[in-house]
């Protein structure tokens, strides 16, 4: 978008040709691209619902649908279907995903918002001064350019939201580092356990794999590390601060104490244990006691994805025969943060959660459409690699995410990018890039076969398949990166007076 309009461009040969396809419109119909640039400088965000339409979001309340045609040929004017303002939704916000549904488009919004709005959430805000929003509006048309908006579900989190999608009519994905809570349209109040949740907090929360288990318990604030004694022994735990017992018990299994760390971040304590019986399934975290509640289905996901036997080479990786490191072989970039997200599948209908998988340890690196009718896929940290799942919709009890790629070492790489600003990936999975604040963009190639013979001197093993790593240096450019796509063999760079398009061979 530029100065209130859509520009498509075609032609990447010898020369690229834009052509304006759309000028932004006001609900009256009155161009105001201008105008809304002068009064609030928003995000413009542009989503597919379907292969020929278009919602554009200004940014600053104002929705348009649009009739695209086939995208495919070339670029023609874009026909308004519609336009509709939001006049109750907080700005700036932005349009994270659509999708076409039976009588409509359902479209997911997010906005950040003051927590005072909020006196239910106060309790619990821990020093955060705002709430992020997540609301998921219906858009049906009508005659005269004028579209039918309905308001039908809300969210809030204390958190950040990774990932928000529109699986079909009936079910919304969100994946958040804290808890998500239903509020009222109207009157603003929260619905769910915000008193459970407090209770949770105050005691605290587990979660086990194979061979590791982990506890996170809440402090208060303003505790350091220095200012505990944490004993972690074979069978038992004492956490003191000065002469008050915070936290004994005997663990729920046998651990590994050399092999067991704690640490604090923020006002949590977490103790990472190493399982002495691996494989072991543990039913308590301590013993006897009833104040802990376990992060479930992190392992249940495991065996259902079969996600170890795809990282060691599934017939849909991408790259093959990864390597594990050991927390002696990492750096301190390497080191995961402090909160553990979730992935949440709720019904619109009943406003409730259906499925629920804690993500543990595996951090969020980045999101791609890969298929028009379905949400996107999304890329998480597993060991140094970056792991592609793709939701599979319209399974009505059991829920799963298919394994399609593996991106070797794009985890470890994307931690020791302390710059970075956007991560993005292609849709057939060729090649993953990574950018900073300004100037560089990292461009990571999965494997590929060599069109010759490639040799180990002191192994002797030919290599077959060699992966790429490029820099992209705008030198001449020393201005902001404020957008990053990937297609499918171009990668789009966009600054504030230039978008660049990197042809990837």
């Amino acid at each position: 978008a530029d100065g209130g309009q859509v520009i498509k461009i075609s032609g990447f040969h010898d020369s690229i040709e834009p052509k304006t396809v759309f000028k932004f419109q006001d609900a009256e119909g009155n161009e105001n691209g201008n105008k809304r640039n002068e009064t609030l400088d928003t995000q413009v965000c542009l989503s597919f619902p379907n292969s020929c339409e278009c919602i554009i979001s200004s940014g600053n309340g104002f929705l348009y649908l649009l009739e695209t045609g086939d995208r495919g040929l070339e670029p023609s004017t874009w026909k308004l279907i519609g336009s509709v303002k939001i006049s109750d939704c907080p700005q700036p916000m932005i349009l994270a995903h659509s999708l076409s549904v039976e009588g409509g488009i359902h479209c997911v919004l997010l906005h950040v918002d003051e927590i005072t709005k909020y006196p239910a959430l106060e309790e619990l805000k821990h020093g955060h001064p705002s709430v992020t929003g997540i609301r998921l509006v219906h858009l049906k048309k009508e005659q005269e350019k004028k579209l039918e908006i309905k308001n039908l579900i809300m969210w809030v989190t204390l958190g950040n939201v990774m990932y928000t999608a529109v699986e079909d009519k009936d079910h919304v994905l969100i994946a958040a580092d804290k808890t998500v809570y239903t509020i009222d349209a109207c009157t603003g109040d929260i619905h769910g356990s915000v008193k459970e949740q407090e209770i949770e907090d105050d005691k605290y929360v587990w979660e086990q794999e194979e061979g590791d288990v982990r506890g996170h318990f809440r402090l208060e604030e303003g505790v350091k590390s220095t200012d505990l004694e944490v004993k972690i022994e074979e069978f038992c735990l004492k956490v003191t601060k000065g002469e008050q017992l915070l936290v004994e018990g005997e663990w729920g299994g046998t651990i590994n104490k050399q092999e067991s760390s704690w640490e604090v971040v923020g006002e949590r304590l977490t103790l990472k244990c190493k399982k002495y019986n691996k494989g072991e399934k543990w039913e308590q975290f301590l013993k006897g006691s009833s104040g802990g509640v376990e992060l479930q289905n992190q392992v249940d996901l495991q065996d259902r994805l079969k996600k170890l036997s795809c990282l060691m080479g599934g017939p849909n990786s991408l790259t093959q025969g990864g390597t594990s490191f050991n927390s002696q072989q990492l750096e301190d970039c390497d080191e995961y943060p402090s909160e553990y997200s979730c992935l949440e599948k709720w019904n619109v209908s009943c406003k409730n959660v259906t499925h629920k998988v804690s993500l543990g340890d595996h951090q969020w690196l980045l999101t791609c459409s890969m298929l028009s009718d379905s949400p996107p896929a999304f890329c998480v940290r597993h060991d140094v690699d970056g792991v592609v799942w793709q939701p599979e919709p319209n399974v009505k009890e059991s829920w799963s995410c298919k394994h399609v790629g593996t991106f070797h070492a794009l985890g470890y790489v994307q931690a020791g990018k302390e710059q970075r600003k956007f991560s993005v990936c292609s849709p057939i999975l060729n090649y993953a890039a990574i950018c900073d604040v300004k100037r560089h963009v990292y461009v990571y190639k999965a494997p590929c076969q060599l069109g010759y013979q490639l040799q180990n001197r002191k192994t002797g093993k030919k290599i077959k398949k060699v992966a790429y790593q490029q820099v992209i240096n705008l030198e001449a450019n020393n201005e902001e990166i404020l957008g990053l796509f990937g297609g499918n063999n171009r990668l789009f760079v966009l600054t504030s007076t230039l978008m660049y398009a990197v042809h990837i061979m």
